[in-house]
Protein backbone atom coordinates (compact mmCIF):
# COMPACT_ATOMS: atom_id res chain seq x y z
CA UNK A 1 0.00 0.00 0.00
CA UNK A 2 1.44 3.48 -1.05
CA UNK A 3 0.81 5.99 1.75
CA UNK A 4 1.44 9.15 -0.58
CA UNK A 5 -0.61 7.98 -3.78
CA UNK A 6 -2.24 10.49 -5.45
CA UNK A 7 -5.07 9.47 -8.24
CA UNK A 8 -4.20 10.96 -11.60
CA UNK A 9 -7.43 10.12 -13.70
CA UNK A 10 -11.13 10.00 -13.34
CA UNK A 11 -11.78 6.78 -14.58
CA UNK A 12 -14.32 4.72 -13.05
CA UNK A 13 -15.78 7.77 -10.76
CA UNK A 14 -19.51 6.12 -11.54
CA UNK A 15 -21.38 4.61 -8.97
CA UNK A 16 -22.46 0.71 -8.98
CA UNK A 17 -26.20 2.08 -8.27
CA UNK A 18 -26.23 4.38 -11.67
CA UNK A 19 -24.60 1.14 -13.29
CA UNK A 20 -27.19 -1.15 -11.81
CA UNK A 21 -29.82 1.02 -13.19
CA UNK A 22 -28.10 1.34 -16.63
CA UNK A 23 -28.12 -2.57 -17.23
CA UNK A 24 -31.78 -2.63 -16.56
CA UNK A 25 -32.54 0.48 -18.80
CA UNK A 26 -30.93 -1.94 -21.72
CA UNK A 27 -32.50 -4.75 -20.84
CA UNK A 28 -35.96 -3.48 -20.99
CA UNK A 29 -35.09 -2.39 -24.52
CA UNK A 30 -33.01 0.77 -24.39
CA UNK A 31 -29.96 2.04 -26.22
CA UNK A 32 -26.69 1.15 -24.98
CA UNK A 33 -25.36 5.30 -26.07
CA UNK A 34 -28.45 6.89 -25.05
CA UNK A 35 -28.52 4.93 -21.68
CA UNK A 36 -24.72 5.18 -20.92
CA UNK A 37 -24.84 9.23 -22.00
CA UNK A 38 -28.25 9.62 -19.34
CA UNK A 39 -26.25 8.27 -16.71
CA UNK A 40 -22.69 9.04 -17.36
CA UNK A 41 -21.36 5.47 -17.83
CA UNK A 42 -18.68 4.17 -19.87
CA UNK A 43 -19.93 2.85 -23.04
CA UNK A 44 -17.68 0.21 -23.40
CA UNK A 45 -17.96 -1.04 -19.62
CA UNK A 46 -21.80 -0.90 -19.73
CA UNK A 47 -21.99 -3.43 -23.13
CA UNK A 48 -19.61 -5.95 -20.97
CA UNK A 49 -21.95 -6.00 -17.89
CA UNK A 50 -24.49 -6.25 -19.87
CA UNK A 51 -23.37 -8.99 -21.72
CA UNK A 52 -21.70 -10.51 -18.53
CA UNK A 53 -18.05 -10.60 -19.67
CA UNK A 54 -16.82 -7.95 -16.52
CA UNK A 55 -15.94 -10.12 -13.36
CA UNK A 56 -17.70 -8.14 -11.24
CA UNK A 57 -21.21 -8.86 -13.59
CA UNK A 58 -20.68 -12.64 -13.11
CA UNK A 59 -20.13 -12.13 -9.29
CA UNK A 60 -16.18 -12.89 -9.27
CA UNK A 61 -14.21 -9.93 -7.62
CA UNK A 62 -11.06 -9.21 -8.89
CA UNK A 63 -8.29 -9.18 -6.53
CA UNK A 64 -6.03 -6.22 -6.86
CA UNK A 65 -2.63 -5.85 -5.88
CA UNK A 66 -0.69 -7.88 -3.67
CA UNK A 67 -1.76 -10.20 -1.78
CA UNK A 68 -3.03 -10.15 2.04
CA UNK A 69 0.57 -11.65 3.87
CA UNK A 70 -0.92 -12.70 7.75
CA UNK A 71 -4.46 -13.76 7.49
CA UNK A 72 -6.98 -13.14 9.87
CA UNK A 73 -6.06 -15.46 12.60
CA UNK A 74 -2.16 -15.00 12.84
CA UNK A 75 -3.45 -11.02 13.06
CA UNK A 76 -6.16 -11.84 15.15
CA UNK A 77 -2.96 -13.40 17.01
CA UNK A 78 -0.70 -10.53 16.68
CA UNK A 79 -3.16 -8.43 18.25
CA UNK A 80 -4.22 -10.29 21.07
CA UNK A 81 -0.14 -10.67 22.11
CA UNK A 82 0.28 -7.00 21.79
CA UNK A 83 -3.32 -6.11 23.41
CA UNK A 84 -1.32 -8.45 26.55
CA UNK A 85 1.90 -6.93 26.49
CA UNK A 86 -0.44 -3.76 27.08
CA UNK A 87 -1.61 -5.10 30.55
CA UNK A 88 1.45 -5.70 31.79
CA UNK A 89 3.13 -2.09 31.17
CA UNK A 90 4.94 -3.75 28.48
CA UNK A 91 5.45 -1.12 25.76
CA UNK A 92 6.12 -2.70 22.05
CA UNK A 93 7.81 0.09 19.52
CA UNK A 94 6.74 -0.04 15.84
CA UNK A 95 9.90 -1.52 15.12
CA UNK A 96 9.37 -4.73 18.08
CA UNK A 97 5.69 -5.18 16.77
CA UNK A 98 7.20 -5.20 13.15
CA UNK A 99 9.71 -7.64 14.14
CA UNK A 100 6.94 -9.76 15.28
CA UNK A 101 4.97 -9.59 12.13
CA UNK A 102 8.05 -10.59 10.61
CA UNK A 103 8.86 -14.08 12.68
CA UNK A 104 5.39 -15.15 13.02
CA UNK A 105 5.49 -15.53 9.16
CA UNK A 106 8.69 -17.13 9.01
CA UNK A 107 8.00 -19.68 11.76
CA UNK A 108 4.47 -20.70 10.28
CA UNK A 109 6.28 -20.82 6.70
CA UNK A 110 3.55 -18.35 5.80
CA UNK A 111 4.76 -16.69 1.84
CA UNK A 112 5.80 -13.12 2.81
CA UNK A 113 7.45 -10.14 1.04
CA UNK A 114 9.14 -8.70 3.87
CA UNK A 115 12.56 -7.66 3.71
CA UNK A 116 14.81 -10.79 5.17
CA UNK A 117 17.75 -8.89 5.44
CA UNK A 118 16.58 -6.61 8.46
CA UNK A 119 14.24 -9.04 9.54
CA UNK A 120 11.31 -7.21 9.62
CA UNK A 121 8.25 -5.91 8.13
CA UNK A 122 8.11 -2.95 6.76
CA UNK A 123 6.65 0.45 7.36
CA UNK A 124 3.33 0.20 4.48
CA UNK A 125 2.36 -3.41 6.01
CA UNK A 126 2.62 -2.06 10.06
CA UNK A 127 0.46 1.15 8.49
CA UNK A 128 -2.56 -1.23 6.80
CA UNK A 129 -1.73 -3.58 9.70
CA UNK A 130 -2.31 -0.39 12.18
Amino acid sequence: MVRTYKRKTNRQEWSEESMAAVIKEVQEGGAFKTAAKTHQVPVITLKRRVKGINKKATGLKKVLGRPQTLNKEFEDELVQYLLDMEVRFYGLTKKDVCKLAFELAVKNDVPHQFNIGKGHAGNDWFTSFM
